[in-house]
């Protein structure tokens, strides 16, 4: 299925760009169309991810075992080293 969908690469590229080039085309449509095909040639943007307040994501894992009826949650650091200069 991929490959048969990959041997129509050429005519789609060339769709697309007849819709970013038509004035008669909604804008919407030529917008859509401008969007994928930067996409696909210069891939997505990169997105930071951000905690609700801007810093740092944490995540908090409870354990849960039997033997302890009210387990403490654990946090877990992690340094990926973006900060250093």
């Amino acid at each position: 299925m991929r490959s048969l969908a990959r041997g129509h690469t050429e005519l789609c590229i060339k769709v697309l760009a007849g819709i970013v080039s038509q004035e008669a085309v909604p804008p919407a449509a030529r917008v859509s169309a401008a969007g994928i095909l930067l996409d696909r040639g210069w891939g997505k943007a990169p997105v930071q991810l951000t905690g609700e307040d801007g810093g740092d994501i944490r995540v908090v894992i409870r354990q849960i075992i039997d033997v302890m009826p009210e387990a403490e949650p654990v946090l877990i650091e992690h340094d990926d080293g973006c900060d250093k200069a």
